[in-house]
């Protein structure tokens, strides 16, 4: 994704899923069509969302994974330290040491509440393609 048009295209289809959550839509329904939606347009082989519960504790609360290897890896996520840098990052988790993991923070409103990770295997990231992937 690194044309204009198809940022633009992304950004509406990204508005489109998260309206229903203002009309109360089922949170968990609206994550899980997120996760697929970000991990389908950014061909990625994972995308994870991950909600900071408490310092120190994380919960995958949706996740849309492409390959096997990146499926077996959400039960395991809440054990692993995820590194704590302004974002995007870009980050070689120790599960899948050969993926490139970006990392994008969610919040409310100042305060941190998550992030968004995103795996891929030999997909190079456009400076535009990050931009989009923080404002999702």
């Amino acid at each position: 994704m690194q044309d204009s048009q198809e940022i633009d295209y992304f950004g509406q289809r990204i508005l489109q899923i998260v309206q229903p959550l203002a009309a109360g839509a089922d949170r968990q329904e609206v994550l899980s069509l997120l996760a697929r939606s970000v991990a389908n347009n950014f061909a990625a082989d994972g995308c994870w969302i991950l909600q900071y519960v408490a310092p120190d504790v994380v919960r995958v609360a949706a996740s849309a994974c492409v390959s096997h290897r990146t499926n077996s890896i959400s039960e395991r996520l809440a054990s692993i330290e995820i590194p704590e840098a302004p974002t995007p990052i870009q980050w070689r988790m120790p599960l899948l040491p050969d993926y490139q993991v970006t990392i994008v923070e969610t919040r409310n409103q100042s305060l941190v509440t998550g992030c968004v990770m995103v795996a891929t295997k030999g997909v190079e990231w456009f400076r535009e393609t990050k931009l989009v992937l923080q404002i999702v």
